[in-house]
């Protein structure tokens, strides 16, 4: 995927968000992550700094139809709301 097509994606999920990609696989490995795709969410702390708030998959269901837990979009909505995030990490394989 492009940064184009990938920040299309989240527009028609009502998303702002900032795409970015891992050319080198960089902040894969740095994240020690093994499998993709895999998703951070970053949000600012009471200090303005950037932290992670959230990684792992997407949702709960390889087929978003039947997802019951959309993480990213519910830390999104957490951080946009000045709120926790409640679940940090998840790590749903599929296949």
């Amino acid at each position: 995927d492009t940064p184009d097509t990938l920040s299309k994606w989240y527009d028609t999920r009502n998303m702002p968000l900032t795409v970015a990609v891992d050319t080198g696989a960089k902040f894969v490995r740095q994240m020690a992550w093994r499998s993709t795709p895999m998703f951070a969410v970053l949000g600012k702390d009471d200090k303005g700094a950037y932290r992670l708030r959230y990684q792992g998959s997407y949702d709960d269901n390889a087929d978003a139809a039947k997802a019951t837990k959309t993480f990213v979009a519910d830390a999104v909505e957490a951080i946009l709301a000045g709120k926790d995030v409640a679940v940090k990490q998840s790590y749903t394989v599929f296949g």
